[in-house]
């Protein structure tokens, strides 16, 4: 394949393209407010854009060492599959860690959440007092809570899992009592206890 088609075609307009419609995607499985479809639809295309680049990048310095033009464009382009094998690894590092609170977890959050009497939905819910993941709903400021999915491995950052909400004035939430709040999800409600009240 030629050089030109190879880095400009294979290396530069497809990934962009796949740039563009990656947001989409997420937004699309973010709407089903399940940690399993949002971390599945990102390992996923994480794992075919980087299997895409690395038979690309291989391509791209086939054809820089086959190029019969000025040895300048070969070296170039060779220089851009080394920068983007670099970046490439930092942005998948980033992204992975990006939503992702590793010093909170299901084990220690109820320990670390601040407790306030005008957020008095602050706490830790779960389906079932028994499981050890759950929502931990906190105060976000501005009357806000933050709702965020936290589990063994660790907890998503505020405002990552679900937008902030006042969640007593958001039809996707309904608070039953003290200590029984229904989550809208893509199937509907669902009962969440506080446990830790």
């Amino acid at each position: 394949m030629s050089l030109v088609m190879a880095f400009w075609v294979y290396g530069v307009l497809l990934p962009l393209i796949f740039g563009a419609l990656f947001p989409m995607v997420m937004v699309m499985a973010s709407a089903t407010r399940s940690i399993v479809a949002i971390m599945g639809v990102m390992g996923g295309a994480v794992a075919v854009f980087f299997a895409y680049c690395v038979v690309v990048y291989v391509g791209i310095w086939r054809s820089a060492g086959n190029y019969e033009g000025p040895v300048l464009w070969s070296w170039l382009a060779r220089i851009a599959v080394i920068v983007s094998v670099i970046s490439l690894c930092m942005s998948i590092l980033n992204g992975l860690r990006g939503s992702r609170d590793t010093k909170r977890n299901s084990y220690n959050i109820e320990s670390l959440l601040e407790y306030d009497k005008d957020y008095p939905l602050a706490g830790f819910w779960k389906k079932d007092c028994s499981e050890n993941f759950g929502l931990a709903v906190e105060k976000a400021g501005y009357g806000k809570y933050s709702v965020s999915f936290c589990g063994p491995g660790g907890c998503f950052k505020q405002g990552t899992y679900r937008p902030n909400t006042t969640i007593v004035d958001d039809p996707n939430y309904r608070v039953k009592d003290e200590n029984t709040l229904e989550v809208k999800g893509l199937n509907g409600f669902s009962a969440y206890h506080r446990c830790n009240k």
